[in-house]
């Protein structure tokens, strides 16, 4: 309990310190698996996972401008509320890795979504591949001390401005307006073929301007044509990479 709340404010002053760097709308922080988070199996525990999750999202909490709103007479708690973990690859003792962490918003603007990826350390990339080793998918409520819930939206405007949140929620807005353009409302163009796509992809303009000029387009099939033929794709394969096309 007591080194787990060392770790914590360790994190948080790192973060004032040397903030995480920000990449393709992910806050990237290095960590080392070190002899406490090993099980007899001479690997990283799976528990431990999600503590790193936990002490990605401390070392990002600096850069969100809130700190000053959890001091406050209203107070600011992180409720989180599921958490899901997909192991793929082993972390062996003292081994460096990195936590790319992004954040999503839910279209009820209640939840947040925190994606914590864990990835081989830059240092040891062989042949310009990054081994993943876990994704850890966090389902997160803000709170006040009264136990009313936070907007997302809210939290945005009283957050000084920080980077991350800046940038996510600007992010999130072009991504709403696209959705509910009154073209797209006509077409019908599902929640999936463009919300997700444009979520992971960090110019938004671009894809706007991909789909302001299909705006001739009569229905979804042709829409679905249309962004091939203007991307170079062939058949279905528009869908999967569409993200790094914009």
């Amino acid at each position: 309990m007591l080194s787990h709340m060392v770790r914590i404010v360790n994190n948080v002053a790192r973060g004032y310190i040397t903030p995480p760097k920000l990449v393709n709308r992910a806050a990237i922080i290095p960590f080392r698996c070190l002899p406490m988070d090993v099980d007899p199996y001479m690997h990283m525990n799976n528990s431990r996972y999600l503590v790193y999750a936990e002490l990605a999202r401390w070392r990002t909490f600096p850069v969100t401008g809130l700190v000053h709103r959890s001091y406050s007479k209203e107070g600011l708690f992180f409720i989180l509320a599921e958490c899901d973990v997909k192991y793929m690859r082993e972390i062996r003792p003292f081994q460096k890795f990195v936590i790319s962490t992004t954040l999503t918003i839910g279209e009820e603007d209640k939840w947040i979504y925190y994606h914590h990826h864990f990835l081989e350390h830059p240092d040891d990339v062989r042949d310009g591949e990054q081994k993943k080793f876990a994704l850890v998918t966090a389902k997160a409520v803000l709170k006040q001390r009264n136990g009313k819930t936070i907007k997302p939206s809210t939290m945005m405007k009283q957050s000084n401005h920080g980077e991350w949140l800046t940038y996510i929620f600007s992010h999130s807005s072009k991504i709403k307006e696209i959705r509910t353009s009154a073209y797209r409302k006509n077409v019908g163009v599902t929640c999936d073929l463009w919300y997700e796509p444009l979520l992971d992809s960090m110019d938004c303009a671009k894809g706007m301007a991909t789909y302001n000029a299909l705006a001739g387009s009569q229905s979804k099939d042709t829409i679905h044509q249309g962004i091939r033929q203007k991307n170079g794709f062939s058949g279905n394969e528009w869908h999967s990479v569409a993200a790094s096309s914009f």
